[in-house]
């Protein structure tokens, strides 16, 4: 069981992938926004995190950088709807900087396997 950081704005798509994620053995800390996410990874230790990219109160990229610097170990998966181009665009940043990254909408047999696949 990995403990995970799961950052999404959209509350249905939140509660879908922390039921999810907890279905298949993990506890999961979710948070609506960026600045509760950079708050939660100060606060507590991580196996992996996912987060949104376009959030209100801080990106996802913003929480990328932040856990890049200060945590340089972490896996990172980066989710994106996003506009027309938009998202494209936010996750060639995130994936620059590291992040495993999936387009909304995300493929939940794909994502547990890239989650298995960071943590092992």
């Amino acid at each position: 069981m990995a403990h995970l950081l799961l950052a999404e704005d959209d509350v249905d798509i939140r509660d879908t992938l922390k039921r999810l994620l907890e279905h298949i053995g993990h506890s999961v800390v979710a948070v609506n926004d960026g600045s509760q996410a950079s708050s939660a990874l100060s606060e507590h230790h991580f196996d992996l995190m996912i987060t949104d990219l376009i959030m209100p109160n801080g990106e996802g990229i913003e929480n990328i950088i932040v856990a890049r610097r200060d945590y340089p170990q972490l896996p990172i998966i980066a989710i994106s709807g996003g506009g027309a181009n938009r998202a494209e665009s936010y996750l060639e940043i995130a994936e620059k900087l590291g992040a495993s990254v999936f387009k909304k909408p995300v493929a939940p047999r794909e994502l547990i396997a890239e989650i298995e696949r960071l943590l092992a």
